[in-house]
């Protein structure tokens, strides 16, 4: 190819011409997808649905915390289901702060979710403006809220297995509160807080796990781990690596076992003792799990790059021949 011969003052007027339209496609495009929003839908007495262009998530104010969610374009026939279970405290006998069914009798009880009574927000905006059916905006919040104490299994003869009582939970001063946060910007996925207060531990050398069904009804997909997160053919699973305990930043490990009677994992988000308070940040979501770590900055830098380099070669190679 032959390069022709320009001078510096051309060459550089091309350079931030071609700049200056990919940054304002760029800015084109944020504009359009702003638009669309996120898409509130209520029913009387019914199911609430959030809907971005990518991703539509379905609840049900019920007796404990679950989510369907499938692709906004494709078929609800192929939804995805994440389902809160269990608060579990355990003793970490083999060190690998992560929870096994042999280790619930030691450390003290399993506590199920649906046992206790949730209260569901409703749909607002993040600034806390309500939303009603039909409404849009650039991002919705809702919570569930736990309002009434839980109950579960625990060891009644000094660690013996084979004697288990149903118990309720010591603390009535229990704080579970589940916030979902989803937008137009990262219209794919929605995030969800959980924040757990006042959890009384038997020991402080225990550890919490939360128990979470991560399923589906269509039996040919196949099921994956990944890098922080599962994912299930079109849909994903994913979580932080650490959470804030105390106001300090801790080590979150998870472990997943796959479902017998369904096709799905159970998963298991493994925190160690806190005094206070505990937040960790999950998040449930359309697409590849992989394509997470690098999100839209890694793509808008890449293909910068790719556009910019050749024209600066360009402009480098020009000025060398004229002088």
């Amino acid at each position: 190819m032959k390069i022709p011969k320009i001078g510096k003052r051309q060459a550089l007027k091309v350079i931030c011409s071609v700049a200056f339209l990919f940054f304002l496609s760029l800015g084109s495009i944020s504009t359009v997808y702003a638009q669309d929003g996120v898409q509130a839908r209520l029913e009387t007495h019914g199911p609430v649905t959030v809907s971005t262009e990518d991703i539509t998530v379905r609840v049900n104010p019920g007796p404990v915390p679950h989510f369907w969610y499938w692709s906004t374009d494709g078929s609800q026939d192929d939804a995805y289901h994440v389902k809160f279970q269990h608060l579990i405290e355990y003793s970490d006998d083999n060190g690998d702060e992560m929870f096994a069914s042999t280790e619930t009798e030691l450390g003290g009880a399993s506590f199920s979710l649906s046992s206790g009574k949730w209260e569901f927000s409703g749909l607002t905006t993040e600034d806390g403006d309500s939303l009603e059916s039909g409404d849009t905006a650039d991002s919705v919040k809702f919570s569930f809220t736990l309002v009434g104490p839980i109950r579960g299994k625990k060891n009644g003869n000094n660690g013996q297995q084979g004697n288990l009582s149903t118990t309720k939970i010591a603390s009535e001063n229990l704080v579970v509160v589940l916030t979902c946060h989803i937008s137009a910007d990262e219209g794919n996925k929605m995030k969800i807080d959980v924040y757990i207060e006042n959890w009384n531990f038997v020991s402080e050398d225990n550890r919490l796990a939360v128990r979470t069904d991560f399923t589906t009804d269509n039996g040919t997909h196949t099921i994956e781990e990944g890098n922080d997160g599962y994912q299930i053919g079109d849909a994903f699973f994913a979580y932080e690596d650490s959470a804030t305990a105390d106001g300090q930043s801790v080590t979150v490990t998870a472990n997943a076992e796959e479902l017998e009677q369904a096709t799905g994992l159970k998963v298991w988000f493994n925190y160690p003792s806190f005094t206070d308070t505990l937040d960790h940040d999950p998040t449930i979501g359309i697409g590849d799990l992989s394509a997470e770590t690098g999100g839209l900055g890694g793509f808008c830098l890449g293909t910068i790059a790719i556009i910019v380099i050749p024209f600066a070669a360009l402009f480098a190679v020009a000025v060398r021949r004229r002088h």
